[in-house]
């Protein structure tokens, strides 16, 4: 994994800027290649990032209590 290539710079000041979503990504994948999964309760694991990422879009549309629109069935409205 190289972060450093990751890494934004801000121009005039020579430091570099990190994005904090694709850290966390980088760092999630990380472990999950490691062989380690996220025990998220109630039976719900998630054993790589795509899993991950799922689940918690279903968490957030949870928490925001977002309904189903009358569309396709991943459309949703607040």
């Amino acid at each position: 994994m190289k972060i450093q290539s990751k890494l934004d710079w801000e121009f005039g000041k020579g430091k570099p800027r990190i994005n904090p979503e694709r850290l966390k990504e980088e760092i999630l994948r990380a472990f999950f290649s490691a062989g380690f999964v996220v025990d998220f309760g109630n039976g719900i694991i998630a054993e790589n990032y795509e899993e991950y990422k799922q689940i918690m879009s279903i968490i957030n549309d949870v928490v925001h209590e977002r309904k189903p629109t009358a569309g396709a069935g991943g459309d949703f409205e607040r």
